[in-house]
């Protein structure tokens, strides 16, 4: 998408495949960087969700086992619940 669309950090809106459109044969490292860079920090972001919500998934994953389906109001529920437990424990650290 980096290159596709321009999503870049940057903000630009600089479109490798508009360039290849218009017979320019651009360099596509910067593009890749940008990529790599991006995905390298939405892993980081989705461990750290998963470490933050770990409570939510055991709980979910009792759930499961015990029932083999649950609804998507437990999950927000659950969900909810680890998020406010996070709260809890910024508030007394």
């Amino acid at each position: 998408m980096v290159a596709t669309l321009g999503l870049s950090d940057t903000g630009t809106l600089f479109s490798l495949d508009a360039l290849t459109t218009l017979g320019i044969k651009p360099d596509p490292r910067t593009a890749v960087t940008e990529a790599e860079a991006i995905l390298a920090a939405q892993n980081e972001r989705c461990l750290q969700t998963l470490t933050e919500l770990r409570g939510a998934l055991l709980a979910l994953t009792e759930m499961l086992i015990e029932r083999e389906t649950i609804d998507g109001e437990e999950v927000a529920r659950a969900i909810a619940d680890a998020r406010s437990d996070l709260r809890v424990e910024s508030a007394v650290s």
